[in-house]
């Protein structure tokens, strides 16, 4: 009877797992135009793709060798519904990954580094934020 129950709950806890990952995980691919950063790293202009990995964990990844970064983001939800989305704000010039918005109203926010934050901080009257979206396919 022990070993009944030992490997239902093994397949249970495989079964979980599968449907826990193919649940969680969406892609968004999205043609960026323009450099951009993400936390401490510089992206060129290209092909992208960022995955959710859970509920506030992201991946992004560029075409060819470029590496694959993992992000820590905020959970958001919205009223509105939205096509899959990247949102840049322009910072100091130099475009900043914010927002990545998935099929329907939920996304992320991600977090500002702590150096990014600092130079906002210690001269406001040189900032200027805008912000630029580009669609996912």
């Amino acid at each position: 009877m022990k070993r009944i129950i030992a490997n239902v709950s093994s397949l249970m806890v495989v079964f979980l797992a599968f449907a826990g990952a193919a649940c969680a995980q969406q892609t968004i691919k999205a043609t960026v135009p323009f450099e951009f950063s993400v936390g401490k790293q510089i992206f060129p202009a290209g092909e992208y793709r960022v995955t959710s990995i859970g509920d506030s964990l992201l991946t992004v990844q560029g075409e060819r060798n470029m590496p694959t970064i993992f992000v820590l983001t905020q959970p958001m939800s919205s009223l509105k519904t939205f096509n899959p989305k990247l949102r840049c704000q322009v910072e100091n010039g130099q475009h900043v990954l914010s927002e990545v918005w998935s099929e329907g109203a939920s996304g992320y926010k991600l977090f500002v580094p702590k150096q990014r934050l600092a130079i906002v901080q210690n001269s406001p009257a040189e900032t200027q934020t805008t912000t630029a979206s580009f669609t996912g396919k």
